[in-house]
């Protein structure tokens, strides 16, 4: 596998020399961590917007959760039963 950091460490620190490696790693580390960071969010961001779709049509086409009726139309059903 093509290791794309280890090529730019090495690529900085030929073209500036006077720069510590520590440094150029630290600066790289965080660019890379920044983009998978970026990936993540975008990611998470897509998940939830298709659970937030998802909860809106159960909501849209779910019966009531309760039904008002009148209390003696409840007890005529009862007693017909």
């Amino acid at each position: 596998m093509y290791n794309f950091l280890d090529k730019m460490v090495l690529g900085f620190n030929m073209l500036f020399p006077f720069m510590a490696s520590r440094s150029v790693k630290n600066f790289l580390s965080y660019t890379t961590c920044f983009a998978a960071s970026q990936a993540a969010t975008y990611s998470t961001s897509i998940v939830e917007s298709a659970i937030q779709l998802c909860f809106t049509l159960l909501h849209a086409t779910a019966p009531q959760f309760r039904a008002n009726t009148d209390a003696d139309v409840n007890f005529l059903a009862y007693l017909s039963v």
